[in-house]
Parts: structure tokens; sequence; C-alpha cells
């Protein structure tokens, strides 16, 4: 499947040759794009599952050059001895939280984690790609793969 994802061309002349244009849009820093480094948690429940449907915008900056066979952003991450089932939370930044359990919020036991280690983790997949919300925040289901 597809990780690399080439930034879109540009032209900052426009489409008279003079820089005029009806909408300017300014976008600092057009980099090529790596689909194993989802940005938001929808981006990762949603393309980097299946990079099939991978577009560019919303994604981390493609470290090896679109050379994705050599790349360490894809490299799997084992998660070690953890339960069958967690939940991750989301906090207010959009970053996602390991918890022990979901009964008292915020309160209970957990611990930051990343979204690019969520997408490489060899030993745990989503449950579902639906995100649920309580209380508290939004979460999801972290299962642990039967091999």
């Amino acid at each position: 499947m597809p990780l690399f994802l080439q930034a879109p061309s540009y032209d900052p002349n426009g489409p008279d040759q003079q820089g005029r244009n009806r909408l300017r849009i300014e976008v600092l820093d057009m980099h090529d794009q790596c689909a194993a480094m989802p940005m938001t948690i929808r981006k990762l429940l949603r393309e980097s599952y299946d990079t099939r449907h991978a577009r560019w915008g919303g994604f981390g900056p493609c470290q090896n050059n679109g050379d994705c066979n050599a790349c360490a952003a894809q490299e799997p991450i084992v998660l070690g001895y953890l339960p069958d089932r967690l939940p991750v939370r989301i906090d207010e930044n959009g970053i996602p939280w390991i918890m022990n359990r979901l009964d008292n919020g915020w309160g209970e036991y957990g611990v930051m984690t990343t979204l690019k280690t969520l997408a490489n983790a060899e030993d745990y997949f989503f449950e579902s790609t639906r995100i649920e919300r309580d209380d508290t925040s939004e979460y999801l289901w972290l299962v642990k793969s039967k091999c």
C-alpha cells in the first residue's frame, strides 16, 4: 500500500502569471508526506490503516525522500504485555492516552502515547473506526491481535 504522498503542485504566480488570484492560499511548507505518520486521530482511523485512501494533508513529513522500503517511520512497534482490550481516550488537544479503564474518566491511570505508535502497533488494532464519547471525552477501543 502506498505510504508516500507527494505534495500538490503550486504556482505562486497564479492563473494570470502576475501573482493575482481571486483566492490566495498561503501554504508555507508544501512538503511530501508519509501516510504512516498521521497528525489527527481521524486520519489514523480512516487513512493510515488502509493507505489506498490516503490523500495529501494531515500527515507528517516524509523522512526518507519517498523510499518507503528503507524507512524507519513504518517499523512495527510492540506495545508489550498489556490486557487484551484497552480504552484509548483522546484529550482536548487530540493527544491519545492509553487508559487502564473508562470508569473514572480522566481520574483513571493513563499513559500518553503518540498517533505514530498507535498506527504502527504490531500487536494491537482498533476495534472500530467509530469514535465513541462519554461524559468525559472521546475514546476508542484498542484490541490485541489473536495470533
